[in-house]
């Protein structure tokens, strides 16, 4: 009886390894799998076969959700290790931009319903990440030249990841020049913060700032088109002598040089 019993347990113990062999080898296959949907989706993307490029985003997706062993949609970044699987996070933060904008060209409602669960995902993966400031720079880029058919979600996403305290350029981000909110961050850090009366003045637009941009998106289009050419004159004033001043210091360093 003993004997028999030791064979069962042998047995039993047999059986068990090989579950989680194939358990492993499963994982292995589908890891695999992941990033050839990841490469697939990213080449049908950039040649604008955009259908393939769905459903390869999808695959890779369904793919970490059969890993983690969840439902479909349920993915979070609570399933990822952020030290050793910030790769995946940031891989799969642009898959779901990518996915953003596929479903930003889409009529429907039921295309709307997976617009707004991927702008969703998009923000989850990037809120408190290491790369959120990427993420909300593209949001702010897209906004500003792509002309997003859904523009108010994209805009409300944005003060969400947005984290540069730029707040009427923020609001104004539609009628501004691409470069004007990253000179108008130049000038705060490189004149205002240098100066008490700068320093003065950006504690103030910390504290209203946000009161301020609520009011500037009120106003009408034509106000707000106004506003945001006298920002961009501004930001272009000063990056136009920033470069001046750059150049003049360059020529002097080459003639103290010379001599």
């Amino acid at each position: 009886m003993a004997v028999k019993n030791r064979n069962l347990a042998v047995a039993r113990r047999k059986i068990e390894r090989d579950i989680e062999q194939a358990e492993e080898d499963r994982k292995r296959k589908l890891r695999a799998q992941r990033l050839e949907f990841a490469r697939a989706g990213i080449a049908n993307y950039q040649k604008r076969r955009l259908g393939e490029a769905v459903k390869a985003f999808k695959q890779y997706i369904h793919v970490l959700e059969e890993l983690n062993k969840i439902p479909p949609g349920t993915l979070l970044p609570t399933h990822f290790d952020l030290k050793k699987d910030l790769s995946e996070l940031l891989m799969l933060s642009g898959v779901y931009w990518d996915l953003v904008k596929l479903y930003d060209r889409t009529k429907s409602a039921e295309a709307r319903q997976e617009f707004d669960h991927y702008l969703n995902k998009y923000i989850t993966f990037s809120k408190g990440m290491p790369y959120q400031h990427l993420c909300a720079e593209a949001l702010r880029k897209y906004i500003a030249s792509e002309k997003p058919i859904h523009r108010e979600p994209f805009k409300s996403a944005y003060r969400i990841l947005n984290t540069s305290k730029c707040f009427i350029a923020s609001a104004l981000i539609e009628v501004t020049h691409l470069e004007t909110l990253p000179r108008l961050r130049q000038f705060r850090e490189e004149f205002l913060l240098k100066y008490y009366l700068g320093r003065i003045f950006v504690s103030w637009y910390y504290r209203w700032g946000p009161v301020l941009s609520q009011r500037v998106e009120a106003l009408p289009h034509w106000i707000q088109f106004l506003l945001g050419k006298t920002l961009d004159g501004i930001a272009f004033t000063w990056s136009l002598k920033t470069l001046v001043n750059n150049r003049s210091h360059s020529i002097r360093s080459k003639n103290k040089l010379s001599l």
